[in-house]
């Protein structure tokens, strides 16, 4: 909080998500951890297994944000409809309705 610029990031009201990263270096131990701040006003947080640090498995448990019950998306009506896959091109999948809660 003695820094401007990191007490400025801490602080902003525009931002609404956080990342995290930590790296070991192996030669020493030494290690870093870095924090990104921001906000997607497109696209709804997805959080994966109630916000775990990691999970070796597929199958998880999802929460997505609703909003037609949460503010901060601005000029965007409740989303009707998803598509949830393991694979980045989401092959063979298709729209579902939408749901908070997904296995």
């Amino acid at each position: 909080m003695n820094s401007p610029g990191h007490r400025a990031n801490l602080l902003d009201p525009a931002s609404r998500e956080v990342g995290l990263g930590y790296y070991q270096r192996s030669s020493d131990g030494r290690g870093y951890i870095v924090q990104k701040f921001g906000v997607d006003s497109v696209h709804a947080p997805v959080i994966i297994e109630n916000e775990a640090p990691f999970t070796p498995n597929l199958n998880v448990n999802l929460y997505i944000y609703n909003r037609t019950e949460q503010s901060g998306f601005a000029s965007m009506g409740p989303a009707t409809q998803m598509m949830v896959s393991n694979d980045v091109c989401f092959t063979d999948r298709s729209w579902k309705p939408f749901a908070s809660n997904k296995t």
